[in-house]
């Protein structure tokens, strides 16, 4: 097995320029653009009526770490619409993974712990 040496200079950083140790932790994991752009797809599916599509795109967004997509998708399994039955522990799950991104959801929510 190969070992791979990086070396820096006297005098270099290996952080990236304008950049220090502490901002680049402090900024947590970045939605990739895909998914941002997934999310605004099923917001404008979802304007235009299209339920089954608009599932399928807050889905692909939600999976990808979107948190606005996460929580959406949690209430369209909590209330359930055209396209999907009302499922409660799939609500749970999503409302979950979107308290850990960090969103809000509002309290008393049946399907939240109160942490």
């Amino acid at each position: 097995m190969a070992l791979l040496a990086v070396l820096v200079a006297p005098g270099l950083s290996a952080q990236p320029e304008g950049k220090r140790k502490s901002e680049i932790v402090k900024a947590g994991p970045k939605v990739p653009a895909a998914s941002a752009a997934r999310y605004r797809d099923a917001r404008t599916l979802e304007r235009k009526g299209d339920q089954a599509g608009a599932l399928l795109a807050y889905q692909e967004a939600a999976e990808a770490g979107h948190g606005r997509a996460q929580m959406r998708l949690a209430e369209i399994y909590d209330k359930g619409n055209t396209a999907v039955k009302r499922d409660y522990a799939k609500a749970l799950y999503w409302y979950e993974k979107a308290r850990a991104q960090g969103l809000q959801i509002p309290k008393p929510h049946p399907y939240v712990s109160g942490r």
